[in-house]
């Protein structure tokens, strides 16, 4: 598994919240 930096790991939470959430 690749290395994420915070921004990303941040923004993939805030997409997968938006996605559960919609």
């Amino acid at each position: 598994m690749m290395r994420i930096s915070e921004k990303g790991i941040t923004l993939i939470k805030e997409f997968e919240g938006c996605s559960l959430t919609a």
